[in-house]
């Protein structure tokens, strides 16, 4: 089950899920189940990866510094993601 983070839920690869902006912040600090929201099967990364290659492009030259903090996690998440899977 994922948990908020502001409800207790861990800062973890297990408890972390991909979503728009949108539905984001429509999820708020909600369950999922508290508002109905149903977690999809997970695609395929060759078909589409989000704007995966976008990113990696966009910050080949900015430094660790250009990130705030959910960014870094987020930007560490993928390396890590990357490192045990391989390159998406």
């Amino acid at each position: 089950m994922i948990v908020p983070i502001a409800k207790g839920g861990s800062d973890s690869y297990e408890n972390l899920i991909t979503t728009s902006m949108e539905n984001n912040l429509l999820k708020f600090n909600f369950l999922l189940n508290e508002i109905e929201f149903v977690i999809k099967e997970k695609g395929n990364l060759k078909n589409w990866n989000g704007l995966i290659d976008w990113y990696k492009s966009y910050i080949q030259d900015k430094s660790i510094e250009f990130f705030d903090d959910s960014m870094k996690r987020w930007h560490n998440a993928l390396i890590r993601y990357e490192k045990e899977n391989g390159e998406i």
